[in-house]
């Protein structure tokens, strides 16, 4: 067994221009339980991680290893030289995954939006004002628009809630998901025929929508409805937790 002595600072290779530094634990033997092992240990719970970094030198740098300093000892890798400052995926040992840095938000309306829509074909553009969350704050609640960070493929929800006032001559309501790259149309009602008469829901109803959709870094997406037919905008887009209307996204993939 060769060892490194970890009281001297080591250093193997050094300048190589045009050629590879290389490393190697080499077991030649093809005999049952021949192994080759690279282990890397720290002495207990009170010492720091166990971990190794890759470095671009002056540019990028990653680390990987096992968080020492959080319970469970989870296995991390960071986007940085330390484990625990930029952590892009943590595995505990029970196999759960997490991604800390992957873009998703989940928003809802506060408040109502009063007689906003019932009488236009015209998409109202429904801004989702109080953020449950917004891992990467991708999503701005002051335009109800979410801007993707990356490009990859992301799954969309949106379910507002249209209420109060809706009339039978209100025939027609469609709720939509607005994106750079196209407009999908989601549930399509005649909302004032299908109205609840419920006690607990009186004159309500749900427009929902599902998708996954490609977008490019700086595309954006925002959740827009219509509600037509009626002799005036005298419904309501509903909110807070009772009557929640809801929009929440994630990169997939």
């Amino acid at each position: 067994m060769a060892v490194i002595n970890n009281s001297i600072n080591n250093k193997i290779g050094g300048s190589n221009s045009g050629a590879t530094n290389t490393l190697t634990v080499d077991n030649a033997s093809n005999s049952a339980s021949s192994s080759a092992l690279l282990n890397i240990t720290v002495g207990g719970t009170s010492a720091d991680d166990a971990y190794q970094t890759f470095t671009v030198s002056g540019v990028t740098t990653w680390a990987q290893g096992i968080d020492n300093s959080v319970t469970g000892d989870p296995y991390v890798l960071a986007a940085s030289s330390a484990l625990g400052t930029t952590n892009v995926v943590s595995a505990s040992t029970a196999g759960v995954i997490n991604y800390p840095l992957q873009p998703a938000f989940f928003v809802i309306r506060s408040t109502a939006l009063v007689d906003v829509v019932g009488d236009s074909a015209t998409p109202y553009l429904i801004i989702y004002d109080s953020e449950l969350f917004d891992q990467g704050s991708d999503y701005n609640n002051a335009t109800g628009v979410f801007t993707a960070p990356v490009t990859g493929r992301y799954q969309f929800a949106a379910s507002p809630r249209i209420g109060n006032d809706l009339t039978a001559a209100m025939t027609y309501g469609e709720t939509q998901l607005v994106a750079s790259n196209r407009t999908l149309i989601g549930e399509q009602l005649n909302i004032g025929a299908t109205r609840t008469a419920d006690a607990d829901t009186p004159n309500q109803n749900t427009l929902s929508i599902f998708a996954l959709i490609d977008m490019d870094a700086a595309d954006t997406i925002s959740n827009k409805v219509i509600v037509n037919g009626g002799a005036g905008a005298t419904a309501n887009i509903l909110g807070a937790t009772s009557s929640m209307s809801y929009f929440s996204g994630f990169l997939a993939c």
